[in-house]
């Protein structure tokens, strides 16, 4: 007869309220700055005509995690703006693919103004939110898109994408 040993789960010493307290604080200047850095490329790429199709995706994800921001309620009374921004950018889209393949849009004054305002508002709503509140959002938004058949990236993942 053999006889069976149960495995012993080794416990892990994880500091509880270390873990609490990073998802319950706000971003500090370097962490905006880095969330922020791909957006603002991609608003410099559109203004001048360059721009990718990954940086338009950013612009559209980051349209996406403001909605599930103000959808949360952690920061209101922009819904009407991003859904507007976010029309605007689906247009843009279809302009700039309208040959099969991605051709650098030409945006039109009132196309740049929204996309400079999204940029206000998301670092705005960057601003006042905890770390732990982004990442609620921004899953909340990967799922949705995800959901209606769209793909969804992470700006902050994807720094290198304002050098382009």
């Amino acid at each position: 007869m053999t006889r069976r040993t149960r495995r012993r789960v080794k416990p892990i010493a994880i500091n509880n309220l270390q873990v609490a307290l990073a998802s319950a604080t706000r971003f500090t200047p370097a962490e905006l700055t880095q969330l922020l850095t791909p957006i603002r490329g991609a608003l410099v790429s559109m203004r001048t005509g360059t721009a990718t199709e990954l940086q338009w995706m950013h612009l559209a994800s980051v349209t996406a995690i403001a909605l599930s921001i103000e959808t949360k309620g952690v920061v209101r009374g922009l819904k009407v703006q991003l859904t507007e921004i976010d029309h605007l950018l689906a247009e843009i889209r279809k302009r700039a693919t309208r040959s099969g393949t991605w051709l650098p849009p030409v945006l039109y004054g009132h196309e740049i103004v929204a996309i400079e305002t999204l940029v206000r508002l998301h670092t705005f709503q960057a601003e006042n939110l905890s770390a732990g509140e982004y990442r609620a959002a921004w899953q909340h938004a990967k799922a949705e898109t995800t959901r209606v058949g769209g793909r969804h990236i992470d700006p902050a993942e994807h720094a290198s994408a304002a050098a382009c």
